[in-house]
């Protein structure tokens, strides 16, 4: 069976990524700005229930892309991060495993959504715990959860109605 992925949702990566300004003690008067790199910031996200695996996939696209390894991040969600970058490139929810039976237009998709937020947030220590040979991005993972949370309605679009 051919499951046919979610479109991909354009994201306005200039409003994560706005210049932090700084101007210390020894800088005398020297103003200094300072971002992201654009390669770390996504351009596109998407959101699928993938009903072949009872998974949902929270899906992110950058400037250029790289070979990626599976990290577990808790008992019931994975991330697909960048071998060298650490970018998050996916987030896998097993909302089977996790004993979803039935979806909630109101409470599973927040549910996820804070399920999501909190397994951003984690990814860093579980490279670091795991020894993983990418490095933590910690500015990435602060950055996809920002993105997460501005478009979830339109990432969960599709799963409202899939169970």
């Amino acid at each position: 069976m051919n499951e046919q992925l979610a479109e991909w949702i354009e994201v306005d990566d200039a409003r994560y990524n706005e210049p932090v300004s700084s101007e210390g003690p020894g800088l005398k008067g020297v103003v200094i700005h300072m971002s992201m790199s654009p390669y770390d910031v996504p351009h596109q996200v998407r959101g699928d229930y993938r009903q072949n695996s009872k998974k949902f996939v929270i899906d992110f696209k950058y400037i250029d892309s790289e070979p990626v390894k599976e990290l577990p991040v808790d008992q019931h969600i994975n991330a697909m991060v960048g071998e060298r970058s650490g970018r998050v490139y996916s987030l896998i929810v097993d909302v089977d495993a996790m004993g979803v039976r039935s979806v909630e237009v109101k409470i599973v998709p927040e549910g996820l959504k804070a399920t999501a937020a909190r397994a951003l947030s984690s990814i860093s220590g579980a490279l670091l715990n795991r020894k993983h040979s990418s490095k933590p991005n910690d500015s990435n993972y602060t950055v996809a959860n920002k993105i997460v949370s501005d478009y979830w309605t339109d990432l969960t679009r599709e799963l409202v109605g899939a169970r």
